[in-house]
């Protein structure tokens, strides 16, 4: 009962974004089936349904469903204590490690005296942005506040405490800013992470992130895109069905029959993505595929499959 009640308080945690960030959800999956390996001896039977319950929890997460599909590969023969906690240690080192890479590698984008938009909250983009300014580039960052659960502000708080200049707007500002009209901000490139990178090369993100997109794209400017190959999912954009959160989130008391509708997450073609850091290196979204079955040959959904 004990292993089942810090499964489901998982789940929950999951669900309502009380963890947020692709990566984080990853880390805390792997550390919630490392617990219950750790409270009572399972089989390999039972550390998939824990897995699936937890990669399944959100629709748009697939850095979670391909890790713990991965862990699970690990563990066929052997599904012991000891054995549970090194394969969690390993995939949980390899998440921070590709960070690390994805962070030097979008470092590199950010020059002296730059001026930046960045979008919701990403681990992996807010750590290259740490990472350039502990490099001693001297940079600002203007920060989307990302309605309607304000992750951005998360990121805002996070640079600003490492010594970034960051200024959070409203979300809808965004767009003006990175305009070729707007006399206030200069942007000179627009950064965003992704939740889902499809084979055809478009990414799946915090809604939003496809006008600034087209905002930039119409401005000139660059687009980039930080994010693991890890979070690859084999379908092209137009085929990945997007997450519907409550409307409480946007109107908690809202009239009585007045229809809202709030979407996680939206989609970025390929098009107008300039490139992706990622573990590989700076990528083109045309290599997205090629490069995911180079870096993780053995990757499958083993819960969407079943």
């Amino acid at each position: 009962m004990k292993m089942e009640r810090v499964i489901n308080e998982a789940y929950e945690k999951i669900k309502l974004i009380k963890i947020q960030g692709a990566t984080n959800i990853a880390l805390f999956a792997l550390q919630t089936i490392e617990a219950a390996a750790g409270k009572q001896k399972l089989s390999w039977q039972d550390i998939f349904r824990i897995s699936k319950k937890l990669a399944l929890a959100r629709d748009n997460e697939p850095l979670t469903r391909n890790v713990l599909s991965m862990l699970l590969g690990d563990l066929k023969d052997d599904t012991s204590q000891p054995a549970v906690k090194k394969a969690a240690a390993y995939y949980k080192n390899l998440i921070k490690t590709n960070k690390k890479k994805m962070a030097e590698t979008a470092s590199a984008l950010i020059n002296n005296q730059g001026i930046y938009l960045s979008h919701c909250h990403s681990t992996s983009l807010e750590k290259a942005f740490i990472t350039a300014y502990q490099q001693g580039k001297r940079f600002s960052v203007w920060q989307t506040e990302t309605r309607p659960l304000y992750q951005g502000r998360v990121t805002a708080v996070n640079l600003f405490k490492a010594g970034i200049p960051v200024r959070l707007i409203v979300d809808d500002t965004a767009a003006w800013l990175i305009s070729v009209y707007d006399d206030v901000a200069d942007i000179q490139a627009v950064f965003a992470g992704a939740d889902v990178l499809c084979r055809d090369g478009w990414v799946i993100n915090k809604v939003g992130t496809y006008g600034l997109a087209l905002a930039a794209h119409e401005a000139g400017i660059p687009f980039y895109v930080v994010a693991s190959l890890l979070k690859f999912q084999n379908q092209k954009g137009s085929e990945v069905k997007i997450e519907l959160r409550p409307t409480k989130e946007v109107w908690f008391k809202k009239p009585k029959g007045l229809k809202v509708v709030n979407l996680a997450f939206d989609k970025t073609p390929a098009k107008f993505i300039t490139g992706l850091a990622t573990e590989a290196g700076l990528i083109k979204p045309e290599e997205v595929y090629q490069k995911a079955k180079e870096f993780y040959p053995g990757l499958q959904d083993r819960f969407n499959e079943s």
